[in-house]
């Protein structure tokens, strides 16, 4: 029998150059200023969920738990939200938190 328990872990990271491939470029396009355009994608950017393959070095600290999940027992509509859980982290690098 496998194990039931599924933990689903949280970990703040750097994320520059996909800012940079995704968002900054727009400053200067083939020469031209589309910084109105940059506002725009932003918030189309924060409005749904983005899945990225994260490395190692873009880890600000380490890993933590936020919950566990027993999947004998849990029911699909306990899955819709997650609980606010109060996690601390300390930066063990200089950088700026994206996510």
């Amino acid at each position: 029998m496998y194990p039931s328990i599924a933990y689903l872990y949280v970990c703040p990271v750097e994320m520059e150059k996909y800012l940079n491939e995704n968002l900054k470029y727009w400053s200067n396009y083939y020469d031209l200023n589309y910084e109105p355009l940059q506002k725009i994608y932003r918030q189309l950017m924060l409005e749904k969920p983005t899945v990225e393959q994260i490395t190692s070095d873009q880890l600000i600290d380490e890993e933590k738990i936020l919950c566990s999940i027993d999947l004998n027992t849990i029911e699909a509509k306990e899955l819709e939200t997650i609980q606010a859980y109060d996690i601390q982290f300390q930066s063990i690098k200089s950088c700026n938190l994206h996510g």
